[in-house]
């Protein structure tokens, strides 16, 4: 999901019911912030709308590449100590999944 300011990776539990959406990096922020690597080029300016985009894209593969492994390897044990309220789609929504 990429807004007006920022990108965001959902997963989606479609074994739940209803179907509960957890903001992956939200969770990396807050929970494994220790493990998170910054980047000098995530405080440099960019240009335009397409290039801050493009930066979010490097610095959410970056941060899932170091602290998200087990995510990206399908884990969802995470989701256990996922504190934050989680989305919930309506049914037309949860079809499409």
């Amino acid at each position: 999901m990429a807004g007006r300011e920022e990108i965001h990776l959902v997963y989606f539990d479609k074994k739940a019911r209803p179907i509960r959406g957890y903001n992956v990096f939200l969770y990396l922020m807050h929970q494994r912030r220790a493990r998170l690597i910054s980047s000098m080029e995530e405080a440099m300016p960019v240009q335009g709308y397409t290039g801050h985009m493009e930066r979010e894209l490097r610095a959410l593969t970056r941060q899932l590449t170091v602290a998200g492994q087990d995510i990206l390897e399908g884990s969802t044990e995470w989701t256990k100590t996922y504190h934050w309220p989680t989305l919930t789609l309506d049914a037309e929504t949860a079809a499409l999944l």
